[in-house]
């Protein structure tokens, strides 16, 4: 029993002591050193997890079905925890202090006030009654369902271009001189 304890904290240890140097994953797709590219190893699907699971399935005495579930355990725990370290890491890496030139730029394109933030309202309305219409009794068919969406997709373009339109209408009176 101890050294099932033992080997579960062995391979956990094994698995957070993942190299800085796969922390800069070289994936082609995706954002370099994401956090699913970073903790990789660490999945309980990966094939050192794989292989560390097997292993404590053939120590002896067998392992119970508990003990596997508790072993697994760890190792997803420990995958969250990779993820979520990796994440933290990350969005610390994004708050560096941005140059007077990204400050302007940024204060040009912000968002606050932009057609999506107008329309957001407009957009979980919509999630709900997608969910609503799609649950009622009886099921509706396909073509139904693709021109309620349909609509749905109407009305919200609607209120992006009318919040876009207000928005410019109100850049333009902003650098407008009056007399």
């Amino acid at each position: 029993m101890h050294n099932f304890k033992k080997l579960a904290a062995a391979a956990a240890t094994l698995a957070v002591m993942v190299p800085v140097g796969i922390a800069q994953a070289t994936h082609d797709t995706g954002k370099m050193g994401a956090p699913g590219q970073v903790c990789k190893p660490s999945h309980p699907k990966a094939d050192a997890q794989k292989d560390a699971l097997a292993a404590f399935k053939a120590t002896d005495p067998a392992p119970t079905k508990e003990q596997v579930r508790e072993f697994r355990a760890d190792q997803r725990e420990v995958y969250k925890g990779c993820i979520k370290g990796a994440a933290d890491a990350r969005s610390h890496e994004d708050t560096e202090e941005p140059t007077t030139e990204q400050q302007q730029a940024a204060q040009e394109d912000a968002s606050e006030g932009g057609p999506g933030q107008a329309c957001k309202e407009l957009q979980r309305a919509r999630r709900d009654q997608r969910k609503a219409f799609n649950r009622q009794d009886p099921k509706p068919t396909k073509a139904e369902r693709q021109a309620f969406r349909q609509t749905q997709n109407a009305a919200y373009k609607e209120c992006i271009k009318a919040a876009a339109d207000a928005r410019s209408d109100n850049d333009d009176e902003e650098t407008t001189p009056t007399a």
